[in-house]
């Protein structure tokens, strides 16, 4: 890693996420990462994604722009099943409630 890159994206990441409504997560299709998808109730829960320092810097930054902001913030994960197919049930979660409801 190039460290004056990853000094720009750190720099840049408050900016960022200043101007968005939603953050996206893609999740792996391998069976432990689709069985974490499914009983997530937060985006550290989930395979890969919640397991790296950035990754949980990401989701900081988020809820605390949004709290700053008073703004909603809506965190997607989404997914391929085993089979190829779309994972049919996304989670959507509000970050605030930690509440997760199916959708689709």
């Amino acid at each position: 890693d190039d460290p004056m890159e990853r000094d720009l994206g750190i720099s840049s990441l408050v900016s960022y996420v200043a101007r968005s409504d939603f953050l996206v997560i893609p999740v792996n299709s391998n069976p432990e990462a689709v069985s974490a998808f499914k009983a997530a109730l937060h985006p550290i829960d989930l395979v890969d994604y919640g397991e790296r320092a950035w990754c949980r810097l990401e989701v900081y930054v988020f809820l605390c722009v949004a709290e700053i902001l008073q703004k909603p913030l809506h965190c997607y994960a989404y997914g391929l099943m085993p089979s190829g197919m779309i994972q049919n049930c996304t989670r959507t979660a509000d970050l605030f409630s930690a509440s997760v409801v199916s959708t689709g």
